[in-house]
């Protein structure tokens, strides 16, 4: 939705170039005065508008003042963006992450060129504060599927044009889940085949129960169009690590439950060798939406945290680089926490990772169905199925109590002996052994694969 203020695009439309002029959203002020045209909050805090002296103008930026944003209402533009897939796909790339999507069109202005305020949400009192504001005209605009639908368009022509695998578009949007199936496309054009799917990331927390999983995975999978691919995100680098949010004893768990689910997952990286969020200071932080605020509201708003450098071994600077400082400081775990010990440990958090990632190549987890559901109020299970090969039963223990399940009583047509396939660090069995279907017990927060035995 944006460039840097350093784009040459932005320097010619500072400069009213004729060809460029348009590129971004100007106002001279409210009423033509130095007051900003609206009440419009950036997401980074303060005013969405900063004044630009050279040309006598405001110019929008949703987010930093050193993010001007496009304007997409420029088929000029539109065009342009275009062309930076057509230059990128040709150069050899897979596909392209389209980033905060929701904020690319604001509402169409006035006769007079002028936009409305946006109202107040009661529930805020600094006047600073990105939700101070509700977004009604800021986000989730009508023109903005039309966009990512032009982009897949493109993409669809460079497929045809290049051959080889099709081309990816992942769409990154916080919008109502009738929205969101909308990036798939609309019944003429196709979206993004990778919608982002923030249901869980957004509201399962550590008191959560397996009904409020099983709903919330639901809440996508029925509402996902004909032809959809359904996908899973519990990490980013805007939220807290699995680690911090759900607790450290989770990280298997929520691992197994991404790479089990049918689908894509999505991994953010560090969350593969159960990386936690990062305290850091004031002082040390870099985050524009920390640093735009205050020393006592920064913790609140940083991202600093989870962004950490990734953990390599236990060497010099955790082994990110040979330099002496880093853009963030290490975690203090890194001696513990990092690739080269988690190697070496038989049920680390990296090779249950690896185990999954072998899991995911079979032809069950690749092709087959898929049924999940709350055993109990603390179990959630899914079982994965394909006519002619191995049925998988995936069990999460989410909370703290042992759990004694009868796999009968959930789940149709299993053998009466089941294999375990993947254990974990909590678990009392190990990979091979076998157990009966009705009489499985599982330890506090484990989580295991079965498999049926032929």
């Amino acid at each position: 939705n944006h460039t840097s203020d350093e784009c040459e695009w932005f320097i010619k439309s500072v400069q009213n170039d004729p060809e460029y002029r348009d590129f971004y959203i100007w106002h001279p002020g409210k009423n033509n005065s130095l007051a900003p045209p609206t009440n419009w909050i950036s997401v980074f805090r303060g005013s969405m508008w900063t004044w630009n002296e050279q040309r006598q103008a405001y110019y929008l930026h949703q987010f930093h003042a050193k993010q001007p944003d496009l304007n997409y209402d420029n088929p000029k533009v539109r065009e342009a963006m275009k062309n930076v897939l057509r230059y990128w796909v040709r150069k050899g790339v897979a596909g392209f992450r389209v980033d905060a999507v929701p904020h690319i069109y604001e509402v169409a202005a006035d006769a007079d060129g002028n936009w409305p305020d946006e109202p107040r949400n009661p529930n805020v009192q600094d006047a600073e504060d990105y939700e101070y504001l509700q977004h009604i005209y800021t986000t989730n605009q009508p023109g903005t599927l039309d966009v990512v639908y032009e982009l897949r368009e493109v993409l669809k022509e460079l497929d045809e044009e290049l051959g080889g695998d099709e081309h990816v578009l992942l769409s990154e949007a916080y919008a109502p889940i009738n929205t969101l199936m909308l990036y798939y496309g609309n019944g003429t054009a196709d979206g993004a085949q990778i919608p982002f799917n923030f249901e869980l990331i957004s509201n399962v927390n550590k008191d959560s129960t397996a009904y409020d999983y099983s709903n919330l995975i639901y809440n996508w999978l029925d509402n996902m169009p004909a032809g959809g691919v359904a996908n899973w995100v519990l990490g980013n680098h805007d939220q807290s690590r699995i680690g911090t949010r759900l607790g450290e004893d989770r990280i298997d768990l929520i691992n197994i439950m991404l790479k089990t689910l049918p689908g894509i997952s999505v991994t953010y990286q560090g969350e593969e060798i159960g990386m936690t969020d990062v305290w850091i200071s004031w002082e040390e932080t870099v985050d524009p939406q920390g640093c735009q605020s205050n020393p006592d509201e920064y913790e609140r708003l940083t991202r600093d945290p989870v962004r950490t450098p990734f953990q390599w071994n236990d060497e010099h600077k955790a082994g990110f680089t040979e330099g002496e400082k880093t853009w963030l400081p290490l975690a203090e775990d890194y001696k513990l926490v990092n690739v080269k010990r988690e190697r070496g440990i038989a049920n680390s958090h990296l090779n249950i990772y690896k185990q999954l990632q072998l899991l995911r190549a079979t032809q069950t987890m690749r092709e087959g169905d898929a049924e999940v559901k709350p055993i109990s109020e603390n179990v959630l299970g899914i079982k994965r199925f394909l006519s002619g090969e191995r049925t998988y039963i995936v069990l999460l223990n989410l909370h703290d109590d042992v759990e004694t399940i009868n796999l009968n009583s959930a789940f149709s047509e299993l053998t009466s002996e089941l294999e375990y396939v993947l254990v974990t660090a909590k678990s009392i069995r190990r990979k091979g052994d076998k157990v009966y279907a009705d009489t499985i017990a599982l330890m506090p927060k484990e989580a295991i694969v079965l498999a049926t035995i032929a």
